[in-house]
């Protein structure tokens, strides 16, 4: 089942940010904000973290947000299942939720961001195969070496 995260869901995402993904502490910290500012309604968008819940725990979730200054522009900046949960269909799942909330509010474009990187191939694979096109790869991004690779896909 696929409902908005409420505040006795942030440290379910943080493990899954740290154990799925391999977030750093630097990470970690800016995530557990992000959460903790959606939580309090100190946003200023409609932005929207949702989660994927299996027998009432949450197991994967995920993150979108407006993009500035565009014309319905959305950048989805977190989505994770649990190392346990993995491979069952769940990311598909909340990128598909995602998707049909945004058409259905006449949304234009969806972007995701990725790091060049190995450790990101499945995730490149994982978005290619969804229908987001490689849009840009920015050099050096987050790190000597480590590029963006922007993706997107026409809603």
């Amino acid at each position: 089942m696929i409902q908005p995260i409420d505040d006795t869901h942030k440290q379910n995402i943080l493990t899954i940010a740290l154990e799925a993904l391999h977030f750093e502490e630097a990470e970690l910290n800016e995530l557990s904000s992000d959460i903790d500012n959606w939580l309090s309604g100190d946003v200023e968008n409609q932005s929207q973290w949702i989660g994927y819940f299996e027998d009432g725990a949450l197991v994967g979730a995920a993150y979108t947000v407006p993009e500035r200054f565009t014309d319905r522009a959305w950048n989805l900046l977190f989505i994770g299942v649990s190392p346990t949960h993995q491979g069952r269909g769940i990311g598909s799942k909340l990128l598909q939720h995602i998707e049909n909330q945004l058409r259905e509010t006449m949304q234009r474009l969806l972007l995701v961001e990725t790091l060049s990187i190995q450790e990101f191939e499945g995730a490149r694979k994982f978005y290619s195969a969804k229908g987001f096109e490689k849009l840009a790869t920015i050099s050096n991004f987050y790190y000597d070496g480590g590029n963006k690779i922007v993706f997107g896909k026409s809603l």
